[in-house]
């Protein structure tokens, strides 16, 4: 018993006094490397990272972005685990700013503690801060495992899908053929109608009564241009304190062109899977025709999809295609395009493996 209460007595004593850690944090905030303030509570940033305050975290891990202090980067990833457990109703601010500073740092923490309460909102930091590994091996794994979430309307999955192509990962392969279902597109437009199929992205902006402190930091990336190599993702970063943009979501087209795209790297040839085969109109309103079209531009896409496994099987690059045949689902955005319609469109019902959503 009394070894008990000097353990505890012993580990009481050397907690830091949260008075001491808002005075270091207060003093790193107002102050300026050189200056006698600043240095002197530059010793207190692991602490404050262990603290498991939110406020002190999150500054804390600013601040170490922020200055480059590299000798951090243990009690970041420490503080990125205490994160981890936090509540259900938690603050995400913390772990954003965890994420942002070891990106900041270049800091390579173990894909297990990144991913293991990946959260869609952080998708850019994560996919930024698996691709801080060095380990090649490594890093693949990570982005992996990035692409199994299926976060598909973000800049963040295709990110990691280009990192995958460009190594020429198995797992891209099998993801692309069936990891999820095959978006399509189809419409009813007017006759000599020549506009094309209408696609919509999404963004947005969030905004905040007070300023916040640290300020939140955003990434959106550029996925690489036609003809630029599948590496060549840049990263722009941006700091708002009240109000900033929410991340890019893709739309269907461009995630239609990423697949395509993405297959037709793997198989260095043109695999006719983007939007242009991807999407369909036609001028019928009767259900009968319509759902026969639609079956057939699903067809289509399933013939063109089985055509690209086998040469994906031919290249070593799946071992198994039946299993990826059996798993095909299909999800088929329907839209009523006529500017004047005459009558309205009674849609087919979903099947097992198509889904079919009316916009």
């Amino acid at each position: 018993m009394l070894a008990c209460l000097l353990a505890l007595t012993l580990a009481l004593v050397q907690q830091p006094d949260p008075r001491e850690l808002r005075g270091s944090l207060d003093a790193l905030r107002a102050g300026q490397p050189g200056e006698a303030a600043f240095e002197s509570a530059l010793h207190s940033l692991p602490a404050l990272l262990a603290s498991r305050s939110g406020a002190f975290v999150a500054g804390a891990a600013h601040l170490a972005g922020k200055h480059a202090r590299s000798e951090c980067a243990p009690a970041l990833i420490a503080a990125l685990e205490n994160e981890n457990r936090r509540a259900a109703n938690g603050s995400l601010e913390p772990t954003r700013a965890i994420l942002d500073a070891l990106v900041r740092l270049d800091v390579a923490a173990p894909s297990e503690v990144l991913l293991a309460r990946p959260e869609g909102d952080l998708a850019n930091l994560l996919y930024l801060a698996l691709a801080c590994e060095k380990d090649a091996a490594k890093r693949v794994a990570g982005l992996a495992r990035l692409l199994e979430l299926g976060w598909v309307a973000s800049e963040a999955h295709w990110a990691a899908a280009c990192r995958l192509a460009a190594a020429r990962d198995p797992r891209l392969a099998r993801w692309l053929i069936s990891g999820a279902p095959w978006e399509l597109c189809f419409a009813v437009q007017d006759a000599g109608d020549e506009s094309g199929v209408a696609y919509s992205s999404g963004g947005g902006r969030w905004s905040t009564s007070h300023a916040l402190w640290p300020p939140r930091a955003e990434y959106s990336l550029e996925l690489p241009a036609r003809g630029a190599a599948l590496e060549a993702i840049a990263a722009r970063r941006t700091e708002h304190a009240s109000s900033g943009p929410m991340p890019r979501t893709l739309g269907v087209d461009e995630r239609m062109q990423w697949r395509g795209r993405l297959l037709a790297a793997l198989l260095e040839r043109d695999v006719q899977l983007g939007p242009e085969t991807l999407a369909a109109s036609t001028t019928l309103v009767d259900g009968a025709e319509l759902a026969s079209a639609l079956d057939a531009h699903v067809a289509a896409a399933r013939e063109r999809i089985r055509a690209a496994l086998g040469m994906l099987a031919a290249a070593k690059l799946v071992t198994d295609p039946e299993p990826l045949l059996s798993k095909l689902r299909f999800s088929v955005v329907l839209s009523d395009q006529r500017l004047e319609p005459s009558a309205p469109i009674v849609w087919p019902k979903s099947s097992a493996s198509v889904e079919l959503v009316v916009r």
